[in-house]
């Protein structure tokens, strides 16, 4: 058994990277707002993790396990080729490219091989005289599941890259495990074996998804192909606040709006269907979402392009941030205010001061040490708990 683990930091991504199809062939106008989020960022470190097999770089207990989910399946499966007579080969965080005499240029000029290309997880290449398997591993760390495997994009075209860089490899199962959700038992539809008679078929699909992404990049919002809503999709789009399809979506909302006429009193059980709940729920929070784009587009406008928007005047204002809170109290209570009455104007930012504690900590001790502060907070009495509220989630197994 040989393994092999490449560099990859700095190493960016495709511009038709395989993890972006599925989002393009729900809407070829789609382009992801690269947002950098606190999931994102666990995310990548659990990948590191995994990838390293050194578990001291995680702070949560709850990460560790998710790692040693994966590993523990990876190491299976090894297990099992191995007892099967295979000799296996292990290639981790490899570049693998879907028509590899193919080159795309990226926006900062790098020149990418292959139609798409990207980074699975593991690839496992077990030989023996009467062949070779190849098993392609991605961990996802998400509080969502993704599409089935069968019809994952992303697995396509990793599927697809191997049986072309790899001419001995008969069939490529591709998993897809999220050790956060499926902690009991893996569900088998995250799993299939794409063959070499697929892929014809499957360089197809691929093209035809690249294909209408370039279009729509090329010709925007005059194109032929038309934007697609979705509400789990257009929130993470950066074109949101000028996609046509959602200011259509938001118009109409608007329009009747304008046309209702509260009566003196509002029944409760005016919206009594849970689907239609769900639907107008999911629409409110793209709405409210193309509310903000819109605003900071247009503020965006009137700073930097010298637009003038008939009726409105741009206000600025500085935010004032207290850098030091013992030098205002003193000050406070120099001008007549009591500790006391000082102390009731103010709001300590809890969450705020658990993560800084947090950040403080040896590596594996920082959720410790937060439990530790809340329950001294609680116990002094200088924290009470306060009024409790209310608020709508996704359910975490639903998919994208």
């Amino acid at each position: 058994m040989t393994s092999t683990n490449l560099p990859t930091n700095d190493r960016g991504h495709h511009p038709d990277s395989p993890s972006s199809l599925q989002s393009t062939a729900a809407c070829a106008h789609f382009e992801n707002l690269q947002r950098e989020t606190a999931a994102a960022a666990a995310g990548t470190l659990q990948h590191h993790a995994a990838e390293t097999r050194d578990l001291s770089q995680l702070d949560e207990q709850e990460q560790v396990d998710a790692v040693k989910r994966c590993l523990a399946i990876e190491d299976d499966l090894i297990g099992s080729l191995t007892a099967a007579g295979f000799d296996v080969e292990i290639i981790r965080e490899e570049y693998l490219a879907v028509c590899a005499d193919e080159k795309i240029s990226a926006e900062d000029g790098k020149l990418w091989d292959g139609l798409t290309g990207g980074y699975p997880d593991t690839l496992l290449l077990a030989r023996r005289s009467e062949g070779t398997l190849a098993v392609v591993l991605d961990w996802k760390f998400g509080q969502m599941l993704v599409t089935p495997t069968a019809s994952n994009l992303q697995g396509m075209a990793y599927a697809l890259a191997v049986l072309q860089t790899y001419t001995d490899v008969a069939e490529v199962m591709v998993q897809f495990y999220h050790p956060h959700i499926e902690q009991d038992k893996h569900q088998p539809e995250y799993s299939h074996t794409f063959s070499r008679d697929d892929m014809g078929a499957m360089e197809l699909t691929i093209r035809r998804v690249v294909a209408q992404k370039r279009d729509a990049a090329r010709d925007g919002w005059d194109s032929s192909i038309a934007p697609v809503p979705s509400t789990s999709l257009c929130v993470w789009c950066s074109k949101l606040g000028t996609c046509p399809a959602v200011q259509s979506l938001a118009l109409t909302t608007h329009q009747k709006h304008e046309k209702l006429e509260l009566p003196v009193e509002v029944s409760p059980q005016y919206l009594t269907d849970p689907t239609s709940m769900r639907k107008i729920y999911q629409v409110s929070k793209v709405l409210e979402t193309f509310a903000k784009a819109v605003r900071d587009r247009i503020i965006d406008a009137v700073i930097t392009e010298d637009v003038k928007v008939p009726g409105m005047t741009l206000v600025s204002k500085a935010n004032r941030k207290v850098t030091s809170v013992r030098k205002v109290a003193q000050i406070a209570t120099n001008s007549g205010l009591t500790q006391d009455e000082f102390e009731s104007c103010v709001t300590v930012p809890i969450t705020a001061v658990e993560t800084a504690i947090k950040a403080k900590q040896p590596r594996g001790h920082g959720k410790t040490a937060v439990e530790e502060f809340r329950q001294m907070l609680e116990q002094s009495g200088a924290i009470v708990e306060g009024t409790p509220y209310s608020y709508l989630t996704e359910s975490r197994k639903n998919r994208d």
